[in-house]
């Protein structure tokens, strides 16, 4: 409190130690009571009670873990209701009366208060699904993707930070209210943003950067630095002010990496305000660097893919046994219906037969099996369970479906091809670094002669491309089409290995071609290695793009 009482000396508020009177939260609680504003540190979580309180303002309070804030929120909650009943009327003529307000700086407590009240009421259950281990002594063999260990970015390159226009950092300086208004059911809760008229602006555009203390800028950015282990990386003054300020090109155009949303009223009006938009500054310089350095690995990781033994990275499926606990299922608890879905989860698999039949019990937990995956079966999305790893949208679906269709019409291609399927996990599979971020395509398929020394390794990615502007020049349809031929080696030790990438369009070719200025032909799509779901032939030109004749 003690920064407090000194800010309201300086306001001119007195400021008294009262050791004789009665304490306050005696005395608030009587219907004569003068009191109407409290002012404490922490002291109203617990110890006291009353029915009067209707708003509460907190600052810098309920950043951690919820219990002390719901003991707090508590206080408010109460109601002393008609007749000592101890809940809200539903009259709506009082209804303001008996409504808790509630108002926060700097606090995240609501919706952590919101996600405890949710968890107090409704209980998780965790369900583990096993899966079954296919055609481990055709995979484990594989070249399977990864980077190369014995090459250390931090060892190998040295890095002069600069500006890019591929890398941006913002913070938002907007005053904003959010609220959230909930009844009886407190799952119901609605919440809406209030926000003032803003602009994006450069730090240069609201303050002279040249009044800042670049010295302790410079200082802090090297500590940085130093903390996060970027020992390989350098910058100068002038660079760093570049990135705050912007860079002009040769097209009089200008790069501007770093932005602060502001009020459209913003002014630095004093010292404080001007140490602010220091303070401001350094936030952004660190943002921009942790992403250009992170960019920067992964580009050189990107640059040094080797190959191992498929058994040594997918150490899950390497165990002797063929049934491996995969899934996580996390089903709520809210009456005796979800109890009876819970059961039925149970039993579904502990029965690895029934579990393996997509048709039994589709409803209660979707999912794909194909002969050729390394595991099965292949959860899909449900909207009511929480799946980890992620289940399989629609798009993946209909890929896995084709596949598995049209290899069961085709099995001279399995006499004369092993063929093997993983679904790539993001953040634990294999994925590449590209200019916007981590890119993990969906699916990482292996066709490998039997009776020759040939292999394709294939990435898969059904996507929706509607949202994506420039097909063309999208930024994964071009690495899946060029970039991957620069990425890997041509050789895996006796084997020729060709990699390539395909997007699966969800979106039918005619919607991408509406509102375009020129209509450009299928085969152009097809040629950039972009195949659409909506064919029934799709599989049929995906397999002649690399088979071998």
């Amino acid at each position: 409190m003690s920064a407090f009482k000194k800010l309201l000396k300086e306001k001119g508020f007195e400021i008294e130690q009262d050791a004789i009177s009665d304490s306050l939260f005696d005395s608030i609680k009587r219907e004569n009571s003068t009191i109407n504003v409290l002012i404490g540190s922490k002291k109203f979580i617990e110890g006291w009670d009353t029915w009067r309180v209707s708003c509460m303002g907190l600052l810098n309070i309920g950043k951690g873990e919820g219990p002390q804030i719901i003991q707090l929120f508590g206080r408010g909650v109460r109601l002393k209701g008609k007749n000592l009943s101890l809940k809200r009327s539903g009259n709506p003529e009082i209804s303001t009366l008996e409504t808790l307000n509630i108002y926060g700086i700097s606090a995240d407590y609501i919706g952590r208060f919101l996600d405890a009240i949710k968890k107090e009421e409704v209980e998780f259950e965790e369900i583990k699904v096993p899966v079954r281990v296919l055609n481990r002594e055709i995979w484990k063999y594989l070249p399977y993707p990864t980077k190369d260990e014995s090459k250390k970015f931090e060892r190998e390159r040295v890095l002069h930070l600069r500006v890019d226009d591929k890398i941006s950092a913002s913070i938002n300086l907007v005053p904003s209210m959010a609220v959230y208004m909930a009844q009886e059911l407190r799952e119901d809760v609605q919440s809406s943003a209030v926000e003032t008229e803003i602009a994006s602006k450069s730090i240069a555009e609201l303050v002279d950067i040249e009044m800042f203390d670049w010295a302790k800028i410079y200082t802090e950015l090297l500590e940085f630095k130093k903390e996060r282990g970027y020992l390989n990386l350098s910058f100068d003054l002038e660079t760093l002010k570049e990135i705050l300020t912007g860079k002009e090109i040769s097209n009089g155009n200008k790069i501007v990496c770093c932005k602060v949303i502001v009020p459209n009223d913003f002014e630095v009006k004093d010292l404080e305000d001007l140490k602010d938009l220091e303070n401001i500054a350094i936030s952004l310089l660190k943002s921009y660097i942790d992403k250009f350095y992170k960019r920067e690995k992964g580009k050189f990781e990107k640059d040094i893919i080797t190959y191992k033994p498929a058994r040594e990275q997918l150490s899950l499926f390497r165990l002797a046994s063929d049934k491996v606990e995969y899934y996580t299922l996390t089903v709520s608890v809210r009456d005796q219906r979800s109890i009876e879905k819970i059961e039925k989860l149970k039993r579904l698999v502990e029965n690895m037969d029934a579990l393996l039949d997509e048709q039994k019990e589709r409803h209660i937990l979707p999912r794909v099996v194909i002969d050729n995956s390394v595991f099965v079966p292949l959860l899909l999305e449900k909207e009511d369970i929480k799946i980890s790893p992620p289940g399989l949208n629609e798009g993946e679906e209909r890929f896995l479906e084709g596949l598995r269709d049209y290899l069961a019409q085709n099995r001279k291609l399995l006499d004369k091809y092993h063929i093997a399927l993983l679904r790539n996990e993001a953040r634990e599979g294999v994925g590449f670094m590209l200019d916007w971020g981590e890119f993990y395509p969906d699916f990482i398929l292996w066709i490998r002669e039997k009776k020759g020394n040939r292999m394709d390794i294939v990435f898969v990615e059904p996507k929706g491309l509607k949202m994506v502007g420039n097909v063309f020049n999208y930024e994964k349809v071009r690495f899946l089409s060029e970039g991957l031929k620069e990425t890997f080696k041509k050789q895996y030790e006796n084997w020729q290995v060709e990699v390539k990438g395909f997007i699966l369009s969800t979106t039918p070719y005619g919607e991408l071609q509406r509102g375009q200025a020129s209509i450009k032909p299928k085969e152009e799509y097809e040629e950039k290695n972009i195949l659409f779901l909506e064919d029934r032939d799709w599989a049929e030109k995906f397999f002649k793009r690399f088979l071998h004749a």
